[in-house]
């Protein structure tokens, strides 16, 4: 799921061109892919992906998150950070999804963390943007329909092409 005019807005945030103050969040940020995976690897990209189904085994929902030069800043003094992976498993009811039970855990991602908002501070200076891969993992995970919400720190949720963030498996 993409955000195609993300990085424009947050270069002319970033610029001057517009003020902060209009700005959403949702503005800000672009989950540029998503992956379910078993692992990660050492330079942070994912392991075997599954689409529809996975194992029950450890699952991961690995990112790459872009955003603009302004958006850490604007994140921050909005009080978005960090992000949030919600994940909830689903109550079945025959053979179809019948809505999201309780929330079964809720796992800030690392660009919150002040030494990684350094590390990416870096990377726009260099880049002019920065990209970031994180994930959050699931080591107990039963079998069932799985989905998980992005929510930033104000529990409100994370936008992609206008609606929600949210992705979904099944366990098997």
């Amino acid at each position: 799921m993409r955000l195609p005019f993300v990085l424009a807005v947050g270069l002319a945030v970033a610029s001057g061109l517009v003020g902060p103050g209009p700005v959403a969040a949702d503005d800000l940020i672009e989950i540029a892919s998503h992956k379910w995976t078993d692992q990660v690897t050492e330079d942070r990209q994912h392991g075997r992906t599954f689409t529809e189904t996975a194992p029950v085994a450890p699952l991961i929902l690995w990112m790459l998150v872009k955003a603009s030069p302004g958006a850490l800043k604007a994140l921050a003094e909005r009080g978005k950070l960090p992000i949030f992976h919600q994940w909830f498993r689903l109550a079945i009811a025959g053979t179809s999804a019948e809505g999201a039970t309780e929330m079964i855990d809720s796992i800030a991602l690392d660009a919150g963390r002040p030494d990684m908002l350094r590390q990416l501070g870096l990377e726009v200076e260099r880049r002019g943007f920065f990209d970031w891969r994180t994930w959050s993992r699931k080591d107990n995970i039963r079998a069932g329909t799985w989905l998980v919400r992005i929510k930033y720190a104000d529990n409100t949720p994370l936008r992609c092409g206008g609606q929600a963030c949210e992705f979904r498996i099944t366990v098997k």
